[in-house]
Order: structure tokens, then C-alpha cells, then sequence
């Protein structure tokens, strides 16, 4: 809204109010089943200076249009309420097509009692024809609603969470008896043993704990919002009270003059809409997953600490052995086996998430650095890059190339060198994934062919960034060799 209200002519009080107003527009939005537009005058021009797209239906402008300065045939009917304050109800074209809306156009009254600007609710005419044939009782409790939201804000609007399709709506007036359900709500009740009709009962008749948070709502005036269970249903409720048109600026003075003040049932508070949500499933499928995502995390830790045990095997092997090539292919297999495991501990401790490409990166330079190196034989390694995020699947793939480009530098760039240098370079592309080796050695014969003359080391990274990770490797030349992989992020979904 900042960015629209800056270019208009509005003075610092005005703009402070109508930031109180647009914290009441979500819910509103949801209630109404409709898009709700805040709209101001700019120079000229009448543009959207916030927006609220309801989450209990399809909106009509899906994609954000906060900013958008307004044709002439778009903003007449709301030019005409800026001028002459008063609301207005027509059947226009939606914005860009010809489908048919209903907009109702809301004048804003600042604090010095000039408009300062035009609310508009927006739905389709299937929508709209639903929600004329409601109950009485719903569209007049709604009618106040919206009168008041766009008056001042809401007290405690902010604790809202979004009113769903799947929801449940239900009116209860000041003697907290219930004055409509909606037959979602309806069916709610049902699943808990209501199957009498619970319009004229008192909401204590529920035994849900209803009663108890809609009472402090309109002893409060003020939205609240609990969770409780009921049988084996877990439940969330919120409760908006619903402030009588005339007492609505005698609560505003009081809200500003008493703000932790309890108002009671004189401040003109004459019922509230109570929302239903019925969280069980969603609940049970949270549950399930913190079941399954701890069990995964226990597979990875029991298979990093079979591969650790798997890799000190090898090393009392390769202790034993007196055969010179059997302990280098030992060897090889270990550090292997380690670059695998340190995957499974980051996922052993942090889940299923994607995995630290540059954590991975520097477990694998420290022990390579610590296998590497002995008095007589030191070879520097050192790490650069960006943080990296990869789903597991390629963080265990890119370990592996790491540790055989690692590797192969160490023996094969740096062969009959004591002193050496080995880098590796991470840089993130956008929509690909760079790793780059290089050493200070020899460099590579002219004739060197990659397919042809590649060690073991290479032919095994070879077929990870092809088949695995569906990249591309090369090596080149100059002052030492330097292996360059690339390979594509996988495509969010």
C-alpha cells in the first residue's frame, strides 16, 4: 500500500487510518466470499492501493493488482463515491475480459470526516446470487461487519487466521444465542451428536467451549481465537465480534481511550460471527509425517554409522596389507564410502530437506586435507562458494564427484610433489549448479583424452554427472588442470 498512498494527496493522519483499515480487509474478503480492493486517488487517476483476495473461494483478480492505476471505464463508479461519499451496488465486466462481476462500492471516511477513499467488494453473479439468498441474519450481520471494518480496525484483527472453503460459519447475538449456521458448520455439529436444529439455542447448549470464547469476544469486542478438542475432533475457532452502527464511533473513543479495557455488552457490540475450522485431518497428517520424517532420520543415522563402521574395516585391512596397490584401492573405497556418509549425517540431522552443498564441500576438503597431508607431504585445500541448497539425491552425487576430483587432484595433478595446492570452487548459476577442481601441478599431457586416458576416479564422475545428476564435466589445462562439472537445479514444483 506504501508505494500507492506515497503518490497520493493524503496527509499523515489519513494514511496512518487507512493502515488500521486495511488489517481488517482478509477477513472481510473471506466473509463476503469476494475480492476486496482499497482504492485511492493518484493525481488523476484512481489506483488499487491494497488488496485482499478471499481464501473460502476462487478470487476474481488471482494475480496482484496492488499498484494498478485504473482505466476510466474501470474507476468511474469508484470516482463517483470519492466524490459524493455515498456507496453504490453495479453489474460491470470484470477487468481484461467480458465475464460479468457485481461491485459494491464503499466510501472511507477519514478522522477529519473527509473520504479519504473507496472500498470495493468484487464477486462473480453466481456468488453474489448466493450470498443474496442467505439468511437474513447472515447478510445483515454481515453488512455490519463490513460497515464497521471500513470505519476503523477491528480489535485483535490481526490474530486472524484465513477463513477456508471447508469452513464453518455461525451468528450468535449478544444473548449468545445462535441466530444461523451455515451448512457446513451445520454438518460439523452433527459429527459431534447435535442432530437437533441449534438455531435459537443458547451456544452453551454446544459443550464445545464455544460459549466461553464467544462470551469473552463480546464482553471484550475484540477477536479471539482458541483451539480445543471435542470427542476425537480437534477444532479451531475465531470469533469477530459485530459492532452496532450507531455505537460504532463511541467504541472507537473507547478503544483509543481505554485500550486494555474491558468494554462489556454497552459498547455496542450486538453479536459475532464464530468460524469453524475442523483441523482433525490436517492434525492427523502432521502427526504422520513427524512419525515418518523421524523414522527416515533414524535410517540415515543407522546407515551413516554402518558406513563409518564399513570404513574402519577397510582401514584395518589396509593396515594389514603389505601389497602397495591393495591399500591405494582400499583407500579409495574409504574416502568413497566417507563423502556417502557425510550426506546421511546431514540428513541423519536435519531431515529430507535439501542439503548444504558448501557444508558437504567443507567435510570432504578437512578429511581430504587430513588424509592428504603428513610432515613430509603438504598440500593445501581450500574451499570457496556460496551457499548451495540440493535434494539429497544430488547432494550424495556431487559428494562422490567432490571426493573423486579431490582425490584425483591430490595423486594423480600433484604425483611426486610434496608441496601443492588444491581448490574448490562452488558457484551457483540461477538454474545450474557449477563445481570446479583445480591443482598447481604439471598440467595434462597434449594428447591427454578424457574417455580414453581418464583414471578410475574420473571414469566414476564420468557416469555420476551424466546418468546421476545430468550434467556435463570437462578438464582443462593451464598451470595445473582444472575439472569443471556443471549440472541443472532440479525444477521446483
Amino acid at each position: 500500500m506504501n508505494a500507492v498512498i506515497r503518490s497520493s494527496v493524503l496527509r499523515p493522519p489519513e494514511i496512518e487510518f487507512l493502515g488500521r483499515i486495511e488489517r481488517n480487509l482478509a477477513i472481510v474478503a473471506d466473509l463476503s466470499r469476494a475480492d476486496v480492493l482499497m482504492c485511492v486517488r493518484v493525481g488523476r487517476d484512481i489506483a488499487v492501493a491494497s488488496q485482499a483476495r478471499p481464501h473460502s473461494m476462487a478470487p476474481i483478480h488471482p494475480q496482484d493488482i496492488s499498484g494498478t492505476r485504473l482505466k476510466a471505464e474501470e474507476a468511474s463508479q469508484i470516482e463517483r463515491a470519492l466524490e459524493s461519499g455515498r456507496p453504490s451496488s453495479a453489474e460491470i465486466e470484470r477487468w481484461g475480459t467480458r465475464a460479468p462481476m457485481v461491485r459494491q462500492v464503499h466510501p472511507v471516511l477519514g478522522p477529519q470526516g473527509r473520504v479519504v477513499a473507496a472500498i470495493t467488494i468484487e464477486t462473480n453473479l453466481i456468488e453474489h446470487e448466493r450470498q443474496r439468498r442467505r439468511h437474513p441474519v447472515f447478510r445483515r450481520a454481515l453488512a455490519s461487519l463490513q460497515k464497521a471494518a471500513f470505519s476503523d480496525e477491528i480489535p485483535g484483527v490481526v490474530e486472524l487466521i484465513p477463513f477456508g472453503e471447508q469452513d464453518g460459519v455461525i451468528y450468535v447475538d449478544v444473548q449468545r444465542r445462535i441466530r444461523y449456521l451455515s451448512g457446513i458448520a451445520t454438518n460439523f455439529y452433527r459429527k459431534l451428536g447435535y442432530m437437533d436444529p441449534l438455531v435459537g439455542r443458547h451456544v452453551e447448549y454446544l459443550e464445545t467451549g464455544d460459549d466461553e470464547l464467544v462470551g469473552q469476544a463480546l464482553d471484550e469486542g475484540r477477536c479471539l481465537r482458541g483451539e480445543s478438542k471435542a470427542q476425537d475432533r480437534e477444532w479451531v475457532r475465531q470469533v469477530v465480534p459485530v459492532l452496532g452502527e450507531n455505537e460504532r464511533p463511541l467504541q472507537w473513543l473507547r478503544s483509543r481511550l481505554w485500550p486494555n479495557r474491558r468494554v462489556g455488552k454497552t459498547s455496542g457490540v450486538v453479536g459475532a460471527f464464530l468460524m469453524v475450522h475442523d483441523e482433525t485431518e490436517a492434525r492427523r497428517r502432521e502427526r504422520e509425517l513427524q512419525v515418518k520424517s523421524a523414522m527416515i532420520q533414524e535410517t540415515h543415522h543407522r546407515v551413516k554409522n554402518n558406513l563409518q563402521t564399513i570404513v574402519s574395516l577397510l582401514r584395518m585391512e589396509a593396515r594389514r596389507t603389505t601389497s602397495e596397490e591393495a591399500r591405494r584401492v582400499l583407500e579409495e573405497s574409504m574416502n568413497r564410502i566417507h563423502s556417502i556418509s557425510v550426506v546421511h549425517e546431514f540428513m541423519a540431522n536435519q531431515g529430507e530437506g535439501k542439503i548444504n552443498l558448501r557444508e558437504v564441500g567443507q567435510r570432504l576438503v578437512a578429511h581430504m586435507r587430513q588424509m592428504a597431508n603428513s610432515p613430509n607431504h603438504q598440500i593445501s585445500f581450500t574451499l570457496s562458494g556460496p551457499d548451495i541448497f540440493v535434494p539429497s539425491q544430488q547432494a550424495t552425487s556431487s559428494a562422490l564427484v567432490i571426493n573423486e576430483l579431490l582425490q584425483n587432484a591430490a595423486e594423480h595433478g600433484l604425483a611426486g610433489r610434496d608441496v601443492g595446492a588444491v581448490s574448490l570452487v562452488l558457484a551457483d548459476l540461477g538454474d545450474r549448479v557449477l563445481i570446479q577442481v583445480s591443482d598447481d601441478g604439471a598440467g595434462l599431457p597434449n594428447d591427454f583424452d578424457l574417455h580414453r586416458d581418464g583414471s578410475v576416479g574420473l571414469n566414476v564422475v564420468q557416469v555420476l554427472v551424466r546418468d546421476d545428476l545430468k550434467g556435463e564435466v570437462s578438464l582443462s589445462s593451464n598451470a595445473g588442470v582444472t575439472a569443471t562439472v556443471t549440472f541443472p537445479k532440479p525444477v521446483e514444483r
